[in-house]
């Protein structure tokens, strides 16, 4: 199994076996091929940054149709400072149409129940 890239995830999940589990970060899944196209967004100023962006890499390897945002002048919880200024709004109205665009995207394709 891969080994995490950066140090950040011991602080998540410590020292304990589930810190290699790819449910915690899937960027150490072995096989990533076969998922759902992804949009991946990361802050400039985020200690999962390289974590996020080799993950994007891997999922594209893998053949999943990727999208990679890097908000270069952001730090990690931007989404939850959208008052604080109009970049944090914008980079979080961007995944919110993300999201709306792929589930439009999954319900047109679904058949009629």
């Amino acid at each position: 199994m891969r080994q995490p890239r950066g140090a950040f995830l011991g602080n998540i999940a410590g020292t304990s076996p589930q810190a290699l589990d790819p449910r915690v970060s899937p960027l150490l899944a072995e096989d990533l091929s076969g998922l759902p196209t992804a949009y991946v967004a990361v802050a400039g100023f985020d200690p999962l940054r390289d974590e996020g962006i080799a993950y994007a890499q891997r999922l594209r390897d893998a053949g999943v149709q990727t999208v990679l945002r890097v908000n270069t002048g952001l730090i990690h919880p931007f989404s939850a400072a959208i008052g604080a200024g109009r970049a944090c709004a914008e980079a979080t109205l961007e995944i919110a149409t993300a999201i709306r665009f792929g589930l439009a995207h999954a319900r047109a394709g679904r058949s009629p129940s």
